[in-house]
């Protein structure tokens, strides 16, 4: 087989590769430090207490905040308004790291709520509160 034709599949089985679908422009995630002092717990916890605002750390112990925040430029048919424009972030968003073809999930463990977060810190015996203080 020539190069060309391989080009050729690879176009045509990536034509359609996000068709109905639209996770990645549903939020925004934004890498955080690994929380290790009471500050930082109490922080993680006063983003916990925003409305759809989540906070995960991954297989590689990355910790990071997530806003579930659709794209303002997503179309009603789940398409970029600005395709040939769109930032290159989105431009470099691979179906190696996609939700929706990607192997396993991307959370190793996730918070949605503070009460998540809070029970995995008394479940690692973490002392997160400050003194005379309770969540």
């Amino acid at each position: 087989m020539n190069g060309n034709a391989m080009d050729n599949n690879s176009a045509e089985k990536n034509k359609n590769l996000c068709k109905g679908c639209s996770l990645c422009c549903e939020y925004v995630c934004v890498e955080i430090d690994k929380p290790e002092t009471k500050n930082d717990y109490d922080q993680i916890i006063w983003m916990l207490l925003h409305k759809d605002v989540w906070v995960y750390f991954d297989d590689k112990n990355e910790w990071y905040v997530q806003f579930n925040t659709q794209c303002e430029v997503l179309t009603n048919d789940k398409l970029c308004g600005i395709y040939h424009n769109r930032p290159r972030i989105c431009r470099k968003h691979s179906q190696d790291s996609c939700e929706r073809y990607g192997e396993g999930t991307i959370y190793k463990k996730i918070f949605r709520k503070k009460e998540d977060f809070i029970q995995w810190l008394k479940e690692k015996k973490v002392n997160y509160n400050f003194k005379g203080f309770e969540h």
